[in-house]
């Protein structure tokens, strides 16, 4: 009788973690759009600025597929996944050396996820590292010198600060240092510490 019990908990668990789990999985995908497994040259596809969509130069059709452009010596400059037209999953630019310039993520044409990019100034220096929800702002951002000391931290709620915000000069003494709450702010405030993305390209906008 034992056995019999002891048998039927076991398939009970084992039916609770294989729900789970597969549970888990469908989070992991839902919300992603899927991207063939088809790459096209930066010379086959235009894009479409009224309507912010890759097409093919071709027929006019809504690109699906990875993007990819070359530099002369044939090593990889950018590649990036665009499904029905639209960008999706990871972005990745490369200097002539082969290291990254920069990486995004985007999801439904639109930034999603974590952005980041180096310098090649005192070796390969990271100096941007941003995070985005839907196209807009949010969570921590951080900003570095090209020699590697902190520059600028902030917060972000949807696009707007929310939070501690901070810049600090090479030598780490503080130059501003303010609360953001409810479009208020609270503290030491000498500059605007906002980030921007202009034309494909992060920017700090002073």
């Amino acid at each position: 009788m034992r056995l019999i019990i002891a048998l039927v908990f076991l398939l009970i668990l084992g039916d609770y973690h294989q729900s789970k789990s597969t549970s888990s999985k469908v989070d992991v995908v839902s919300g992603s759009a899927e991207i063939p497994d088809i790459e096209f040259g930066m010379d086959e596809v235009l894009f479409n600025k009224s309507n912010s969509l890759w097409i093919l130069k071709s027929d006019s059709s809504e690109v699906s597929g990875y993007i990819s452009k070359h530099y002369a010596d044939g090593l990889l400059a950018v590649k990036f996944g665009v499904a029905a037209g639209k960008r999706e999953g990871s972005l990745m630019a490369y200097f002539p050396d082969g290291k990254l310039k920069f990486q995004e993520t985007y999801r439904n044409n639109r930034l999603h996820g974590r952005v980041k990019r180096w310098t090649l100034q005192n070796g390969h220096q990271l100096i941007v590292q941003l995070n985005y929800l839907d196209g807009r702002l949010n969570g921590e951002q951080r900003k570095w010198y090209s020699t590697g000391e902190l520059h600028k931290l902030m917060n972000m709620r949807k696009g707007k600060e929310d939070g501690m915000q901070q810049a600090f000069r090479k030598n780490g003494a503080l130059y501003a240092n303010y609360e953001a709450k409810n479009g208020r702010t609270f503290g030491m405030k000498r500059s605007n510490l906002c980030y921007e993305l202009d034309n494909e390209k992060i920017v700090y906008k002073q």
